[in-house]
């Protein structure tokens, strides 16, 4: 792969697009992103997890195209050929958070939408993991770009392909302790295990907006203890053989199952409602339909 060679003085000029404390991204003149590395944390990752090796070695994953892979690695001009960051074509459309955020209140009920892009999602998930491929933060949405209709999975970096280890957790799959249970991380790498859950607590915080997460918290007011029971009956929600399988892909130590068919049939057989608007949140009702 081609290595392009850079110093702080041009960087300190590029547009700056987001930022936290392991990373920068920028925008280039022609539009490509730049993204930069913190530097202490290359130098405290560099042996264990290979990101170097990574992205010089990316190239198009053509059975999941779906992914923006590594153009070109770039170095620093001024130290001894070290490696910064790398640089991608940029994402198109808006990223899925301010996708479903800008639904009209009509379309936060039509089922039927949300099923097709799920199934369209969960399709690249599934196909990637054929591939060895895992997204160990799917359910953060920022990485994950949408444009009429056709997804984008950006920060390759983070994403787990075949060997190459990565560090990218998200906080909406619960509590970080998961990733060290062996059902979803085996030999220093994320298992299917943990793409299959991502996709079961995605399809319920952007569908229902519901957070399997609070499983197990008490209600307020009431006491109750949340369970998965609870949130299949409080949406209306009547299909066995979706709870097991939910019941499963949850469960610390039994395999669980992808769920495009599931979501196909609870559309088929349901109708949906926004009985409720509070603040930005919807909330939602399963009425069977009457064939």
């Amino acid at each position: 792969m081609q290595k392009i060679y850079t110093n702080n003085s041009i960087l300190h000029n590029l547009s700056l697009v987001k930022e936290n404390e392991i990373s920068s991204v920028m925008r280039l003149g022609n539009g490509d992103f730049l993204k930069i590395f913190n530097p202490e944390l290359l130098r405290l990752i560099r042996l264990q997890y290979n990101l170097e090796e990574k992205i010089m070695s990316a190239h198009k994953i053509v059975n999941v195209p779906e992914i923006l892979t590594p153009k070109a690695g770039v170095y620093d001009n001024a130290s001894n050929n070290i490696f910064l960051g790398y640089i991608t074509d940029p994402a198109k459309g808006v990223n899925f958070n301010d996708f479903d955020n800008a639904y009209s209140i009509k379309n936060h009920s039509n089922l039927t939408g949300y099923t097709k892009i799920m199934c369209d999602l969960f399709n690249i998930v599934e196909r990637a993991n054929k591939n060895n491929i895992i997204f160990p933060d799917l359910c953060t949405c920022d990485n994950l770009f949408i444009h009429n209709g056709q997804f984008s999975f950006i920060d390759y970096d983070g994403i787990q392909i075949d060997k190459y280890k990565v560090l990218a957790i998200s906080s909406s799959l619960g509590n970080n302790n998961q990733y060290f249970v062996p059902k979803f991380f085996k030999n220093g790498l994320f298992t299917t295990e943990l793409d299959k859950k991502s996709m079961l607590i995605l399809y319920f915080l952007t569908v229902f907006n519901i957070d399997l997460n609070s499983i197990g918290r008490k209600v307020p007011y009431t006491g109750e203890i949340v369970s998965l029971k609870v949130i299949f009956d409080t949406l209306g929600l009547e299909d066995d053989i979706f709870f097991k399988k939910a019941s499963d892909i949850l469960s610390p130590t039994k395999n669980g199952d992808y769920i495009i068919e599931d979501i196909i049939r609870i559309d088929r057989n349901y109708e949906m409602h926004s009985i409720a608007h509070i603040g930005d949140r919807y909330i939602k009702k399963l009425v069977k339909k009457s064939h």
